[in-house]
């Protein structure tokens, strides 16, 4: 069977990382060809398997443009005699299912944020585009229900999948550090969460906050972190390959988004074990239960964060307790599990195409 994953690039973002984790266990199955194309982008942030046939459009002859980008991925899935293409993300599978218009091929896309955050033209590509998907795949039961009636009935769930590394991670000796890895834009709203660390720094001399990720809000943080002169105790040290030692050394996790689809940097810090402090996003009222698992407060609460993130601190018996439930729920994103629900959806696709 020829697969087509049709996304906007490899780099190192979330959808990102469940795509690459994705197609490397797919292509492990002699039955399956697996092929990507990247619409933007020239290099793969996470390892992908050499049996994987990847491809940078930008790198392509006659590409450079919408319409030729379109024109080669069509020309592309007839040739290679594609089965079925998924795509990820609204303004991606908005631009596939418009290259394959008529093309026969059967088409699942697949969501990776919260919809109800979507600006004026992602809201108009996915009221066009989505009716035209055979299947769509979604993170989390609440976004599932924001689409109308007829949209629910093609949609299923399917959480994000954790690389099986993440599960059998060895005891370590744990440092003094709370972490938190997601890209610097303003949907992560880290300014709430340097803030809060810094308003009860002082009672915690020996922690850090150390936040991995890169993106365009990197000046305006680190001009924040040198006003709250806290250079000392607030790390941003750009992107990493090695998150899951630095995930499995911290003592605490930390995510202040105002949305999210389903955040993998806080389903990979579960599966690790580390006691969270998360705002109250999609995705997380599904995996986080407040004071079973973690302390979940609401988006842009800045004094309930503090107050959560200064409590967790002090409570060692409370981070122990978070610690050993949020290992017991490790298995929710178990790969093989998550694979074959996936290979159910391409399979319903096909019969129903």
């Amino acid at each position: 069977m020829n697969i087509l994953f049709i996304a906007n690039g490899l780099s190192s973002g979330g959808s990102e990382r469940v795509l690459s984790t994705l197609v490397n266990q797919l292509v492990t199955h002699s039955h399956y060809n697996i092929n990507v194309i990247c619409v933007n982008g020239r290099e793969s942030f996470y390892p992908i398997d050499n049996r994987v046939n990847v491809i940078f459009l930008d790198k392509e002859k006659h590409t450079h443009n919408l319409f030729g980008k379109m024109l080669w991925i069509r020309s592309f899935a007839q040739k290679k005699g594609i089965d079925v293409v998924i795509s990820f993300i609204v303004k991606v599978y908005g631009f596939a299912i418009f290259s394959l218009l008529g093309s026969g091929i059967p088409i699942i896309t697949s969501e990776r944020n919260d919809p109800r955050s979507f600006d004026y033209l992602s809201r108009w590509i996915m009221r066009i585009f989505l009716p035209f998907s055979n299947h769509h795949v979604v993170q989390t039961k609440s976004i599932k229900n924001f689409y109308p009636q007829f949209i629910q009935i093609k949609t299923t769930v399917i959480a994000n999948p954790v690389n099986p590394i993440m599960l059998s991670q060895p005891s370590v000796e744990k440092k003094d550090v709370i972490i938190s890895v997601g890209r610097l834009v303003s949907q992560k709203n880290h300014r709430m969460m340097i803030e809060s660390f810094a308003a009860i720094a002082n009672r915690h001399p020996s922690y850090k906050l150390v936040i991995y990720g890169e993106g365009p809000l990197r000046e305006r943080l680190q001009q924040q972190v040198n006003q709250l002169r806290m250079d000392e105790r607030i790390k941003l040290p750009g992107k990493t390959k090695e998150i899951v030692k630095y995930l499995n050394e911290a003592r605490i996790f930390c995510m202040s988004s105002t949305h999210e689809g389903m955040s993998n940097a806080l389903i990979e810090a579960l599966c690790i074990g580390l006691p969270i402090v998360t705002t109250n996003v999609s995705g997380v009222d599904e995996f986080i239960i407040n004071e079973e698992n973690g302390l979940v407060v609401n988006a842009n609460d800045t004094s309930s964060y503090t107050r959560a993130l200064d409590r967790l601190i002090n409570d060692e018996c409370l981070q122990q307790r978070f610690s050993m439930n949020n290992r017991k729920k490790a298995s929710l994103f178990n790969l093989l599990t998550i694979t074959k629900q996936w290979e159910t959806i391409i399979q319903k696709s096909m019969k129903n195409n």
